[in-house]
This record gives C-alpha cells, sequence and structure tokens, in this order.
C-alpha cells in the first residue's frame, strides 16, 4: 500500500468498505479499527459517510445545510439524532431521548445506523484523527460533480449507470475495474451502491474539498459536526 491514502469509506451490512479509487484498490474491513490497523501508517484523509460529532439538543447545522442542498433528494441525508438517542440501549429508548432532547422522534431506519454511527464516535475519541477522518456524503458528492442534484436513485439501474459515468468521466477505466473487484462480495456483505458511494468518496478524498459551513461546531466531545464536499 502506497503513502499519502486517501480513501472513501461507507459503511456496509459486514463492516466497512473501503475505496482508493486512483491506486485502484477496494477493501472490506469488519471495523475501523481494523481498517487504522492496515492502513492507519499510509493514510492522509479518510471522507467517511458516517456522522461524525453528535448533538445535544438541536440538530447539526451541517446536515440541515447539506439537505437544502439536495433538493428532492434532501431524504437521503438524515438528521443526526443527539447523543443519547444514539447511545440508548433500544430503539424506544432512543425514540424517546431523540424527542426529549430534539423535539421529535427518529425512524427505525436511522436506529439501525446507530451502531455504526456509536463505534465511529468511540473510534474517533479513542485515536484522536478527527483530522484524518472527515464526514462527508455521497451524493452530496455526486451533485457537485454533476453539478445539481441527481434525480435517479441509486439503487435503480439508471441511477448506478448516472453516477458510474460521472466516475468515469472524473477517472476514466478506474471505476470498470472497482467494480469488477468487488463481485465477490456476497450481496448480504457489500450491496452495489454501496461501491458507488465508497468510490465517489475517495474522488472527493483526493481533491481540494471544502466544508459546507464557513465556521465548524464541535460536539461534547470535541468532535467536528461538519461535512466536506468537493468545490461547488
Amino acid at each position: 500500500m502506497h503513502s499519502n491514502l486517501r480513501i472513501g469509506i461507507d459503511g456496509c451490512r459486514s463492516g466497512w468498505l473501503a475505496a482508493d479509487i486512483h491506486g485502484g484498490v477496494l477493501r472490506l474491513f469488519p471495523s475501523l479499527e481494523s481498517l487504522w490497523r492496515a492502513w492507519g501508517c499510509c493514510i492522509d484523509s479518510v471522507f467517511a459517510d458516517i456522522p461524525m460529532g453528535l448533538p445535544e439538543t438541536e440538530y447539526r447545522r451541517c446536515d440541515i445545510q447539506g439537505r437544502s442542498l439536495l433538493g428532492k433528494r434532501r431524504n437521503t441525508l438524515f438528521l443526526v439524532p443527539c447523543r443519547a438517542a444514539v447511545y440508548a440501549p433500544d430503539f424506544a429508548a432512543a425514540n424517546a431521548e431523540n424527542r426529549r432532547f430534539m423535539g421529535r422522534g427518529l425512524s427505525i431506519q436511522v436506529w439501525n445506523l446507530c451502531p455504526k454511527i456509536r463505534e465511529a464516535d468511540r473510534f474517533l475519541q479513542r485515536y484522536e484523527c478527527a483530522d484524518v477522518f472527515l464526514e462527508s456524503h455521497p451524493e452530496l458528492c455526486f451533485a457537485r460533480y454533476a453539478g445539481q442534484p441527481l434525480d435517479s436513485k441509486k439503487k435503480t439501474a439508471r441511477g448506478f449507470e448516472e453516477r458510474l459515468e460521472i466516475l468515469e468521466k472524473a477517472v476514466p477505466g478506474w471505476h470498470k475495474k472497482l467494480v469488477r473487484s468487488a463481485l465477490p462480495f456476497p450481496r448480504a456483505q457489500v450491496q452495489p451502491d454501496d461501491i458507488l458511494d465508497a468510490l465517489v468518496l475517495s474522488l472527493a478524498a483526493s481533491g481540494p474539498a471544502v466544508p459546507i459551513l464557513e465556521t465548524t461546531p464541535v460536539d461534547a466531545a470535541g468532535l467536528p459536526m461538519q461535512l466536506w464536499l468537493p468545490p461547488g
């Protein structure tokens, strides 16, 4: 593995899918810690599709701003629940905590993401690597590269091909090799749209990036609440 690695990572059913679009690498890791042990010495930056920095009583401004930029696709970016909800023991408790602190409940879909949100939160605090692991969002990245939010859904055949075309234009030839390299992954572990997300995040990590907010708030643990994107 070469140094100055710039990768994108996306959570999947069996862990984390990591992509280096320019190096032609796609690899599955069971945990963020295993990724860090394997590649940490080589990593220059990571763009990850996972909340980093958890709110206490108000929704994160970066999520609100990101949803406004996505228009009709705004629901692809969820509002991150409060720290108390993320660390609740079950869905009912999480729903109650979010209503208590944020004024509204949360969906079961968001609750199902909380184990990975907790993992990322603990990982960042343990390894103090929030300057290397930056939060991003695949659909916002695709929108920046396309010049506008994409109307198609990435799980459809049209949406998949539309996003592959964006990647092909940016890095000719590489996406095809990487998609082929992912074919041995069972669908129970990695979905095709997980591959798209990891690839576009790696592309974003490889180029100039800008924060969605002019100033970066931090959470109670000192972690930034910011989204990083390709320039608009």
